[in-house]
């Protein structure tokens, strides 16, 4: 090591470049594997909920007109928008695939371009899809065989979207067809044509029909003639996409298309807020209607904010109202429905209002105080980002600020801002009711008023409602506490007509006896009950206003509480309408079709005439965009590419606990900054070796091409080094060396087209180890213009500059402690992007960040791998050293059966094995109950929840659970679904993901519990636990030096013995008795918590003997024979005397002290027991 220290601080002179001995083969380009991409768009999304809810967003942005966003836009019967959701088959019992069906405001697309792969729209307003990927995506992922058809006026088209058709050795295969025929023309001899072409069609067709090609020509021409029927005949663009044998993966509430419609048709409305009410959208023949939070929320409020993406609000001087911002509009109100429920925040973007991301319970997120019943009175708040400027993923499920330049300060900026307005709110209601009971009350009291609201007509939208609205609001800065806040007392609330439900405000309080020194006075109330003053007005009886559901007399009306505006009557809306549950004439003409539907006309003489089969063409740009937008921060790009080199370096031996490498086969990986001047160092670069031969560089970029059944092989889904790369840098090289054989790859943004696929060259070279390339790479230079401009682009303009680089990465690998390797991978990232966070600013600042990040994010990384950033050494003992009282825990769990219903629910035969790891954590001894889900053979950090008490089923409220408890899940054989970047749970993918989610979720907060009531019985109260986490900081830190030899998964830690655990089925909770258990301590649990004294025997009670206090659990004393007493000793596991432990019989140590380093060493044997433990038995 010291040895490789002085190379670092002297690098040896890199020799002169020998003769030319390398003989360049042939130019390779990396394939895109079609069958492989399929795949990877099915996983994509991690629900079909959410895969048919991008259908739905393609569907919108056809469907909306520019004009649309005018509130006073009335469209015509003739461009009414249209969309219908319903089951598909031509026999009504066994329907099994579903078809949705829109018109467009405008022509559509030919479908060559819709089915473009990574083809994108976005800087075409309103056109279909915003991704270029949305209706390939979703199709994969609902069903195996899909149907495109479209109408623009007098000519068809037809697309197919099959993974039958997908091989792995090309690109994918998405034909189409247009038609040109009279609109009752028949296309059935055109697509006969079509089949006698194409075997693909034919085998197509024939599986649409069930192995009857005359059928699936039948059901075929059934739809084409649907879009000259009914009300879809006078339109003149009509899009119909049909899923034939929707897959039922993600939940185990639907069991086929009728039940998977049912669930659509009940989450739409939510999921949605700008759909106007004059939009036809029907499920399963049911209109919907998309007035969702105007129904629900009590005293809905709207404010209006701007955000800053690029400056703090602590720094800014524009910070309350920035000029380069851009608005938002934040609702809040409470829902009846929840009124237990804590702060919910739900953010929804774009045109049409999509839902993006819902957190259940935002307290913690938005600065607001999570303890008891605070913000727990149902409080509803919503951010609506009309104009579309937060960043989010490609599918849509969440935000990604990562992909920002300061996406940290922009992020910031949302939640102080969210947080203030949602504190403003609640304290005004608050100082109204005086106590958070009696507002509950009251939240819970308007629950028969909202239900009225779901059977009236509304015809106001929450974009251009009158709600509540405050008058002068102002905000003032507190940097001390990090929160932006709002004096109260000096608004005025202005009631608006479109806020349906109100409050009950309270009756005011008698006048007060007059206190010594003071005149008489009238509570206030806080800010709310505060009287100003009002002109005065003549006394009218109580009035009903119809947005307001009683009279307005209930109301005190203060002077800010004067009403804005006249009674309305019913129905509601911003124009004169037909009464309440009038239909409309051509709502009755399409409620009469539904029941009635026409008989299909028979088909008239052929008269289509088919025109050349046409192939969407892949999008070599889009898609390298489309990678980039993957991972939601550079440093989880960089985490793949991280996982990659475990892949390849992991021989399958390490599993074994015995297992050491020789010294040549040490797994060594090293990540540092690349330049060839210091000072400007602007790339990074990972080097690795590997265990057995590199796959050729052909097949490594080959896009969408799956390793998984390849063990250890390079990647795992096959986009792992191409996403990463794109995400980091806009140039990368990829050198290898297989023993003499050398290999060269190159991922370039310059190089992409978008009317090709991806273009990502390698080449080999045959070549002694101390051979030069540069001749080989001048000749591939010559033959290749593209080639030439990477190499000059990597000289920063200077070719020879740039072959010079890249031959000193060539010698690299066959220098220092790489020459003896026979194996070794190397990645260069030409000045990476600093993107998606305002932390770094070069490689050196990125570096760091993931020098710190790393340990925290792998688990099962052995002592022995040598793995460095910027020539540091790493250790991944992160846990060991930092958690106190590390218990370990077994599980199994089952991925398909309910623990409610399964017989062997406690241990599933069926399930598979994980690991749960529990402690306290002194650096957060404040913090709630924190979840952290590793998976697959690296231990990869998936998934982190700061607070997870909620989704575990324990207690929130207070400071219960709030010790700094850290619950940590090893998903050691790697089982658990994932997307594909690995940057979340995957259940969805699943049959029985519902199921299996759950089930996780009960065993870890079954355990959890078990944990933290033992810990908590044996210190009594849940301050004195805190204390004793909080003393034991001191310890920790000494761990941060020591040296460590044991892994998480193999290490010794403290376990119980004899946990039984008992269903709960009425709480929906897995719990075990308490008392029953026997806790071996560990001798890798490095720190421990301070027991406490034994209490002094209490006095006897009237009518009993003198008792010891048991002090619940952890105090029962067991029985243990008696031995000789000795002083009290040091033991190296405890970190202090082990005389302050009291030592029950169940608490006897297993080991004696060792001297540091901490290793699997000699032990003594089972059952010694320390002097100090016989002195207390005694």
């Amino acid at each position: 090591q010291q040895q490789q220290q002085q190379q670092r601080q002297q690098p040896p002179p890199l020799p002169p470049p020998p003769p030319p001995r390398a003989h360049p083969r042939q130019e390779e380009l990396a394939l895109v594997n079609g069958l492989g991409m399929w795949r990877s768009w099915g996983r994509n999304f991690t629900s079909p909920i959410l895969a048919l809810l991008d259908l739905f967003d393609n569907a919108m942005d056809a469907t909306m007109p520019p004009e649309i966003d005018d509130p006073n836009y009335k469209p015509s019967e003739n461009m009414m928008v249209r969309l219908q959701l319903d089951k598909e088959t031509d026999n009504e019992r066994d329907a099994t695939g579903i078809m949705m069906m829109n018109n467009c405001y405008r022509r559509i697309p030919p479908l060559v371009e819709v089915l473009s792969i990574h083809k994108s729209c976005k800087g075409d307003t309103d056109q279909i899809g915003e991704n270029g990927v949305g209706v390939k995506q979703a199709c994969a992922a609902l069903s195996e065989l899909s149907f495109v058809f479209t109408k623009n006026r007098n000519e068809l088209g037809l697309g197919i979207l099959a993974e039958i058709l997908q091989t792995p050795t090309e690109a994918p295969y998405l034909p189409s067809w247009n038609f040109i025929t009279e609109q009752d023309g028949s296309v059935h001899y055109a697509l006969t044509q079509r089949i006698n072409d194409s075997e693909a069609l034919e085998e197509c067709v024939k599986a649409y029909g069930d192995g009857d090609l005359e059928r699936g020509l039948d059901r075929l021409e059934k739809h084409f003639r649907r879009l000259n029927t009914g009300v879809w005949a006078d339109q003149d663009y009509v899009f119909l996409m049909v899923m034939h044998k929707i897959r039922h993966t993600g939940s185990d509430a639907f069991k086929g298309p009728k039940q998977f419609l049912e669930m659509v048709h009940s989450e739409l409305p939510r999921n949605y807020i700008h759909i106007p009410v004059e939009f036809d959208v029907q499920v399963l023949g049911k209109r919907l209607d998309f007035q969702y939070w105007q129904r629900r929320l009590i005293e809905l409020t709207k404010f209006q904010s701007r955000l800053d993406p690029e400056n703090s609000w602590k720094d800014a001087k524009d910070w309350d109202w920035p000029s380069k911002g851009y608005s938002v509009n934040i609702y809040l109100g409470f829902d009846p429905y929840r009124s237990n429920g804590k702060a919910s925040l739900y953010i929804y973007s774009r045109r049409s209002g999509r839902l993006i991301k819902s957190t259940e319970d935002a307290r913690h997120i938005l600065g607001l105080s999570s303890g008891g019943t605070d913000y727990a009175q149902g409080l509803t708040i919503i951010m609506d980002d009309v104009h579309g400027n937060l960043p989010l993923t490609p599918t849509k499920q969440d935000l990604a600020f990562g992909h920002e330049q300061n996406g940290k300060i922009h992020e910031l900026n949302m939640l102080a801002w969210l947080g203030a307005y949602s504190h403003y709110y609640y304290q005004y209601y608050l100082s109204m009711h005086r106590k958070k009971g009696n507002l509950r009350t009251v939240v819970m009291d308007q629950v028969k008023d909202v239900r009225k609201n779901a059977t009236r007509e509304i015809r106001f939208s929450l974009l251009h409602g009158n709600f509540n609205t405050f008058i002068g609001l102002q905000f003032r800065q507190n940097i001390k506490y990090d929160k932006i806040r709002s004096p109260m007392g000096k608004t005025e609330l202005r009631p608006g007509q479109d806020t349906l439900v109100r409050l009950q405000r309270p009756a005011p309080p008698e006048p007060t006896a007059p206190k010594r020194g003071r005149a008489s006075v009238y509570p206030p109330n806080g800010l709310a009950m505060r009287m100003e003053s009002a002109p005065s007005q003549q006394q009218q009886p109580p009035r009903t206003n119809a947005y307001q559901q009683h009279p307005t007399a209930a109301y005190p009306q203060h002077g800010h509480y004067s009403m804005a505006h006249q009674p309305v009557q019913p129905p509601l809306t911003h124009a004169t309408y037909p009464p309440p549950g009038a239909i409309p004439p051509q709502q009755q003409q399409q409620q009469q079709q539904r029941q009635q539907p026409p008989p299909l006309p028979p088909p008239p003489p052929p008269r289509a005439h088919p025109r050349q089969e046409e192939l969407a063409l892949v999008n070599g740009l889009g898609m390298w965009r489309s990678w980039g937008r993957n991972f939601t921060s550079p440093i989880l790009a960089l985490l793949d590419l991280f996982d990659n080199a475990m892949d390849a370096t992991m021989p399958p031996e390490i599993d074994d606990p015995n297992y050491k490498p020789s010294e040549n086969m040490m797994v060594r990986l090293q990540l540092d900054k690349e330049t060839d001047n210091e000072r400007d160092a602007t790339g990074i670069m990972m080097m690795n070796n590997c265990y057995r031969r590199i796959p050729p560089l052909v097949e490594v970029l080959s896009i969408h091409k799956s390793c998984k059944g390849d063990t250890d092989q390079i990647g795992e889904n096959g986009v792992g080094v191409k996403q990463a790369c794109a995400a980091l840098s806009e140039l990368s090289f990829v050198f290898t060396k297989n023993r003499n054989e050398l290999g060269l790859g190159i991922l370039a943004e310059i190089l992409q087209t978008p009317t090709e696929a991806p273009y990502l060259p390698s080449w080999n070279f045959i070549t002694e180890q101390d051979g030069s390339v540069h001749y080989a790479l001048t000749q591939r230079i010559n033959d290749s213009e593209a080639l030439e401009e990477c190499v000059k682009a990597y000289g920063d303009g200077d070719l020879e500059r740039g072959l010079d680089r890249l031959e000193k990465h060539f010698r690299r690998l066959n220098t220092g402690v790489w020459a003896d390797q026979d194996y070794v991978f190397l990645m260069v990232m030409h000045k990476i992007r600093h993107t998606g966070s305002d932390a770094f600013k070069g490689p050196k600042q990125f570096l760091e960040m993931v020098h710190s990040e790393l340990p925290r994010n792998y688990i099962h990384i052995p002592v022995e791998f040598d793995v460095q950033v910027l020539g540091k050494r790493l250790d991944f003992q992160y846990w060991q050293r930092r958690l106190i009282e590390l218990t370990k825990f077994q599980s199994r769990l089952d991925p398909e059966n309910s623990w409610k219903d399964a017989k062997d629910w406690d241990w599933p035969s069926k399930g598979y094995s994980v690991n749960i790891y529990l402690g306290f954590d002194p650096y957060r001894s404040n913090g709630k109950a924190s979840l952290y889900i590793y998976s697959r053979r690296s231990g990869r950090l998936i998934k982190s929840t700061e607070d997870a008490r909620h989704i575990l089923g324990l207690s929130s409220g207070g400071t219960d659970y709030a010790q700094g408890l850290t619950i940590i899940m090893d998903d050691v054989h790697g089982n658990l679904p994932l997307t594909p970047t690995k940057q979340d749970l995957a259940f969805g993918h699943e049959q029985n993901g519902k199921i299996h989610e759950l089930n996780m979720l009960a065993w870890l907060g079954a355990y959890s519990h078990y944990y933290y009531q033992y810990y908590l019985s044996m210190h009594r109260k849940k301050g004195n636990l805190r204390t004793v986490v909080m003393d034991q900081v001191k310890d920790v830190r000494k761990n941060a030096t020591r040296e460590i030899r044991f892994s998480l998964l193999h290490g010794n830690f403290n376990t119980f013995i004899g946990l039984q655990f008992r269903q709960n089925i009425k709480y929906d909770k897995i719990r075990s008795p308490m008392g029953k258990t026997e806790l071996r301590p560990g001798q890798d649990t490095l720190v421990r918590l301070q027991r406490p004294a034994p209490p002094e025997p209490t006095a006897p009670k009237r009518g009993r003997a003198s008792v010891y206090p048991p002090n619940g659990l952890a105090m029962r004393m067991e029985s243990a024979p008696s031995q000789q007493q000795q002083p009290p000793r040091t033991n190296a596991y405890q970190q202090h005397p082990t005389a302050a432990y009291p030592q029950h019989g169940h608490y006897s140590m297993a080991h004696q002290p060792v001297q540091p380093p901490l290793t699997h060493a000699t032990y003594p044997p089972p059952g010694a027991i320390p002097p100090q433990q016989q002195q207390q038995q005694q």
